[in-house]
């Protein structure tokens, strides 16, 4: 089965325009990415740090889906990070998942079915992003520094 964590090409993006925002570090099957939001003014839902890997050309996934596969990985934080949202974006940039996920008592096993998510499998069929994103608002980051550590992100049968 091809490998779906290509996290050497893990990189920031940072909405608010100041790179020191966020800082990933990759590792062979891991990334951390450590937010620092002290020196940020609007704190709202718009306002956020992402860990993005992005796919050129778009992945089909839509394999996944005919054989009932999950997407798992584990989430944890330390600091002031309360949640992370998992995005799994199409060549147009729409979210075919969108999920919230809790690691503010320290994180935890996080997997979803592509066949619960998604109605069928051509919504899989261009795959051009997956990130984690941690947005300013008090719900996700309820202070100004933390660290978000993703491991063990893979796509595997249920």
């Amino acid at each position: 089965m091809k490998d779906y964590t290509p996290f050497s090409k893990v990189k920031p993006i940072i909405s608010c325009g100041d790179e020191k925002v966020a800082r990933i570090a990759t590792f062979a099957d891991s990334f951390d990415m450590d937010v620092d939001i002290s020196n940020v003014t609007k704190r709202n839902m718009g306002e956020f740090a992402m860990a993005l890997m992005k796919y050129i050309p778009c992945d089909n996934w839509t394999g996944f889906f005919d054989a009932g596969y999950a997407i798992e990985f584990d989430a944890s934080a330390t600091g002031a990070i309360k949640k992370v949202q998992l995005e799994i974006k199409n060549d147009t940039g729409v979210k075919i998942i969108d999920e919230e996920n809790d690691v503010s008592n320290g994180g935890g096993h996080f997997k979803y079915r592509f066949r619960d998510k998604v109605r069928n499998g051509e919504a899989l069929e261009k795959i051009s992003e997956v990130c984690f994103t941690v947005f300013f608002a008090e719900s996700y980051i309820g202070g100004e520094k933390g660290r978000l550590s993703i491991r063990n992100l893979k796509v595997t049968p249920v």
